[in-house]
């Protein structure tokens, strides 16, 4: 087969070669359906001439577009040789076929973002080179490549997956999805497709505003020290622009590397913020993601309304915030690992919901949970291994200002030849009441005494419901904290 076609492209090649008065306007008698460009008097006039006749159209060499032109879906082009479409004034073109098979090159030169259009008939991937060629990989700017691929779609709920190879693309501005639904971007891995920042400090490399079921994959994006992003990733809600049909929700962030090896070089990992109504974006999922060497958290939740987000099998590790709701916001934690986080795992601001943790392993942390919870949104944390070897010299694992049910079941804090790893609850302004209840956890120290002491460091309003707790007294031998029902 792979003869055969080499054959057929051979004999292709030699047909476009003879003058135009030796061929036919179809190119030979065992490809009919095969023409060539080069036989009409421009572009357009190809386009228009075949109608909707089921061809492939050769392109074999630069042709110049100055109007707007719709290539039907029964029509494919194929690229080959120097062939390219250079934009003059007035040119756009949409594309109904799709473009598969075509080479993966710069096949459009001098276009704007958004001149290009792919309807419904194109759902192969575009790739950003069909605009740009990525002469010094990382360092030649391929933004508005990438933007262009992103903005290549007729239909906001059918767009078209935009797709990197295992190469380094830089970019000197924020990319954008704006306003689309089931959007995918990925790349070959988490290691091998790398986002590199080149531009200036405190804005997103990627926005997502007003889209849902977008799905970001397989890319590393890499921030920059001394000119920051102020996220990897920012998920935006902006309720005067948004679309109708389309939420800011279930937006999947899935095998992703955010940051680099080198400390600050993010602000933060993720970021969900509003603009105007506090509404929306809700219901994320992040999904085996390692976020690292970030100045301010590794995920950030910053309006109340944000909520029910999932993060499943992820690494937050080396900055000084694992996750964060600085205004409201309530998530989920399943599995994963946190590392040396040099304030807290886990910082709940004023206004948050209910948030989750379960089956975290966090070590070299200077605490678990810091914050402040309103009245009624509970906080549970549950199967999850809280080594205490950074922990901080006022021995709180969590130092909270209550205000609603804690649970705490079935965790193992602390280490054998360390001291205890503390909850402490204080007062929260006019707040009068929370309650703790705490099963079957452990507490692994270094303790002599027995009975061991109480590990709750609580202020006179709080109750404590302790059953089945136990702590270590230096032998490694666990001994029965007192059974408490206040």
């Amino acid at each position: 087969m792979k003869k055969l076609i080499t054959f057929l492209s051979i004999i292709l090649i030699l047909l476009l070669t003879l003058p135009r008065s030796s061929r036919s306007v179809e190119l030979c008698p065992i490809c009919p359906n095969v023409l060539s460009v080069s036989d009409y008097p421009n572009l357009l006039t190809a386009v228009t001439e075949i109608g909707s006749a089921v061809k492939t159209l050769m392109v074999p060499s630069n042709q110049s577009c100055s109007s707007f032109i719709a290539v039907p879906s029964t029509l494919t082009l194929w690229f080959i040789g120097s062939g390219q479409i250079t934009k003059s004034p007035g040119c756009a073109i949409t594309f109904n076929s799709s473009p598969q098979g075509w080479p993966i090159r710069q096949l459009f030169v001098g276009f704007s973002e958004g001149d290009i259009k792919f309807d419904r008939g194109a759902m192969s991937p575009l790739y950003s080179e069909f605009w740009a060629t990525n002469t010094s990989p990382g360092i030649t700017d391929m933004a508005q490549a990438l933007q262009s691929a992103f903005d290549a779609h007729v239909d906001v709920f059918r767009p078209i997956p935009v797709k990197l190879f295992s190469t380094d693309y830089g970019l000197s501005t924020t990319l954008s999805i704006i306003g689309q639904k089931g959007f995918r971007f990925s790349g070959d891995s988490e290691h091998a497709s790398r986002l590199l920042w080149n531009g200036v400090g405190g804005v997103p490399m990627l926005l997502i505003q007003n889209s849902e079921s977008v799905e970001i994959a397989h890319i590393r994006f890499e921030g920059k020290v001394g000119s920051a992003p102020s996220a990897a990733i920012q998920s935006n809600i902006n309720p005067p622009t948004a679309i109708p049909g389309i939420g800011v929700t279930d937006n999947h962030f899935h095998d992703l590397f955010l940051g680099s090896s080198v400390s600050n070089s993010l602000q933060r990992g993720i970021r969900y913020t509003t603009s105007g109504v506090d509404q929306n974006n809700d219901a994320s999922l992040t999904d085996h993601v390692v976020i690292q060497g970030f100045s301010v958290a590794g995920i950030s939740f910053e309006h109340s309304q944000s909520v029910a987000h999932n993060i499943r099998n992820t690494t937050i590790q080396f900055g000084p915030v694992g996750v964060q709701t600085v205004n409201g916001g309530s998530f989920r934690w399943h599995g994963g690992l946190m590392l040396a986080l040099t304030t807290t795992c886990f910082e709940l601001g004023s206004g948050p919901q209910t948030v989750a943790i379960d089956g975290l392993w966090a070590e070299s942390n200077k605490r678990l949970v810091t914050g402040t919870h309103p009245i009624g949104m509970p906080l549970v944390i549950q199967n999850t291994v809280f080594s205490n070897d950074q922990l901080h010299t006022d021995g709180n694992m969590i130092d909270y200002a209550g205000g609603s049910p804690i649970t705490l079941i079935g965790n193992r804090f602390g280490s054998f030849d360390l001291g205890i790893p503390y909850v402490r609850i204080a007062p929260n302004g006019s707040v009068t009441y929370t309650q703790i209840v705490s099963i079957g956890n452990s507490w692994l120290v270094n303790q002599t005494s027995n009975p061991p002491p109480s590990p709750f460091r609580l202020d006179s309003t709080t109750k404590l419901v302790s059953l089945g707790d136990g702590m270590s007294i230096g032998d490694a031998t666990m001994r029965a904290l007192p059974t408490i029902m206040e």
